[in-house]
């Protein structure tokens, strides 16, 4: 006598709840937006940035970077200069400041960034090279707009 074996099929469901995937994602998501470091960089109104054809963005990000801003004529009552915060600042008060900043940075340099008004003459640039030339700063760079490509 032959046995019958009993085949029996089981049907799996091969759906999956998604629900949990999507909540672990936006879970990551806001992690990662929470404990990104934001980058602060506060521009001076004042300052009309000149566009340049040849323009590139720098490599590195804005850390070790100095902002010192460099005013129009017609403001420029309070001086010429002005920290990043907008404050009114000296050549002997940038020099202090570049050297404390490239002292306190220990190994990696200090980066001087101009931002400059489109209006304003070389010879304020001039001066603040020279002034962070003096401080022991060799590295500057100069913020303009960058045009369209091809045109």
């Amino acid at each position: 006598m032959a046995r019958k074996t009993r085949t029996t099929e089981i049907e799996l469901d091969h759906k999956s709840d998604m629900s949990s995937m999507i909540d672990l994602v936006f879970l990551l998501l806001i992690f990662f937006m929470v404990t990104a470091t934001l980058i602060d960089y506060k521009k001076d109104d004042r300052v009309d940035i000149p566009i340049a054809d040849n323009a590139e963005k720098p490599e590195g990000g804005i850390s070790n970077r100095v902002v010192i801003n460099i005013l129009p004529d017609e403001e420029a009552d309070d001086g010429r200069y002005a920290k990043e915060g907008g404050d009114s600042i000296t050549l002997d008060e940038i020099k202090v400041l570049l050297m404390d900043r490239d002292e306190a940075n220990g190994e990696e340099p200090i980066k001087l960034h101009v931002r400059g008004d489109s209006t304003a003459g070389v010879r304020h640039y001039k001066r603040l090279l020279k002034t962070a030339s003096e401080a022991g700063i060799s590295q500057s760079i100069f913020s303009t707009y960058q045009t369209a490509k091809g045109g």
